[in-house]
């Protein structure tokens, strides 16, 4: 039983890391120019795959009243990054 929950433990903390990637190279990616013609099949594939992640936080920050539409920055997705980062040091110790 104890090798199931370290397999589901070092699962979900791949799969926080591999969206913390994502999430960085979403991040330098929006800070470049996108041509004309729209966005990349790359920055698409990064939208994609991180705005379900990031969209739950976003909706919950706009009901606060703690995020707009005309921010420089996205707190939205700083607070992502923050509970990932919690998420992922809590896992080892939910499995001892």
């Amino acid at each position: 039983m104890n090798y199931f929950v370290y397999f589901i433990v070092y699962f979900v903390y791949g799969i926080i890391l591999i969206l913390q990637f994502l999430m960085l190279a979403r991040a330098i990616m929006s800070w470049f120019v996108q041509d004309d013609d729209g966005p990349s099949r790359i920055y698409d594939f990064l939208y994609y795959a991180t705005e379900p992640v990031i969209y739950p936080v976003r909706r919950v920050l706009q009901k606060l009243g703690l995020a707009g539409d005309g921010m420089m920055i996205d707190i939205s997705f700083l607070v992502t990054v923050m509970l990932l980062w919690v998420i992922q040091l809590m896992l080892p110790v939910v499995s001892l």
